[in-house]
């Protein structure tokens, strides 16, 4: 496991956060170029989006892959909840 729930952080977590930001952002380019849509484009639309509840969760969402604590946070719940499936068979 990679992430263990300890406290400190460890650098092998930010080559995985990096790793997963890496990802999220190739992941998201790609669907952006598929439609058609530029990146500047998106983030205009995202800016000037109504406040909806569902519209704050997509901006969060994506803006929260660069928040290491929150990334770190959501990787150790993964991790006990693959833990406790695994225990449950």
């Amino acid at each position: 496991l990679v992430f263990d729930g300890e406290e400190e952080n460890k650098l092998s977590y930010t080559d995985v956060h990096q790793q997963f930001k890496d990802l999220v952002e190739k992941l998201l380019t790609g669907f952006l170029s598929d439609l058609g849509i530029v990146p500047e484009q998106f983030v205009h639309v995202v800016s000037n989006a109504a406040k909806t509840e569902l519209n704050e969760f997509i901006i969060t969402s994506i803006l929260t892959v660069d928040d290491f604590t929150q990334f770190k946070a959501m990787m150790v719940k993964r991790n006990r909840d693959l833990t406790d499936e695994v225990r449950r068979i």
